[in-house]
């Protein structure tokens, strides 16, 4: 009989009208209890969402810290940012600062050296132009007659038939003592005849030569027209046949020289 329900079984078929005893005891069997060794699927699951529920707390604890950090990183960059624009800031107005100091200090230099330079082509001007006016006074205080000789020459050339006449005799002699002018005596050698008609006019002379005194000395061994004038410093021979001479033996050594 248990054959037919083992076999039954198997093929698929029911047979629900035939059952042994044995079977029916079988089937009344009580459950083998639960031991609490072995944890039910619920508790598995509860236990493994506890852990991941920890894990997660871990990794939202781990992503808050990240954040935390990143956050403080972004304000240390922001504030390394405002640090490095304020010290570029700084960094250009102090450079601004030392190129304007360096262009001043430049400029200064410039003008130092420029005045510097003024001083001293202003020396060396003021030394050449003391040079050169020595020399000039020298030159002319040498060349001085020589002028006169000049100028006595080009006269006789000039007045020609006029020499020996009052009024020329007159002219003539305050142009030979023009630079005698300041004398305070001065010594008159002439043609008596030209001694008195000079000295009826010898105020005017005086004051034309700037002399206090003059005395008339007449000569006859002089030409008309010519004077010899002493004064405190020496004899000056005025005649215009001496000048002539003088001025020939001038232009012959320059000749020879």
């Amino acid at each position: 009989m248990s054959q037919i329900v083992k076999t039954g079984v198997i093929s698929g078929s029911r047979t629900l009208s035939v059952f042994s005893s044995q079977s029916a005891t079988a089937r009344q069997e009580p459950a083998p209890p639960v031991t609490p060794s072995s944890p039910s699927a619920e508790q598995r699951l509860q236990a493994e969402l506890q852990h991941k529920q920890q894990e997660l707390e871990k990794i939202t604890a781990l992503l808050q810290e990240q954040m935390q950090k990143s956050a403080e990183l972004e304000q240390d960059n922001k504030t390394l940012t405002e640090g490095y624009k304020q010290l570029e800031q700084e960094r250009d107005s102090q450079w601004q600062a030392l190129r304007l100091k360096a262009e001043l200090q430049h400029e200064q230099a410039l003008e130092k050296q420029k005045a510097d330079w003024q001083t001293t082509a202003d020396q060396a001007l003021k030394s050449q132009l003391t040079l050169l006016e020595t020399v000039a006074a020298e030159q002319w205080q040498s060349l001085q007659s020589v002028a006169l000789d000049v100028a006595f020459t080009a006269l006789c050339r000039l007045v020609g038939k006029h020499y020996g006449e009052q009024p020329f005799v007159r002219a003539l002699l305050e142009q030979a003592v023009a630079d005698l002018k300041g004398q305070t005596h001065l010594t008159l050698r002439m043609r008596p005849d030209d001694c008195q008609t000079l000295s009826a006019c010898e105020d005017n002379i005086k004051t034309a030569l700037g002399c206090q005194h003059i005395t008339w000395q007449p000569d006859t061994s002089l030409q008309n027209g010519g004077v010899v004038i002493v004064t405190e410093r020496g004899e000056w021979d005025a005649r215009l046949d001496s000048q002539i001479e003088q001025i020939r033996q001038l232009l012959a050594g320059y000749a020879h020289g």
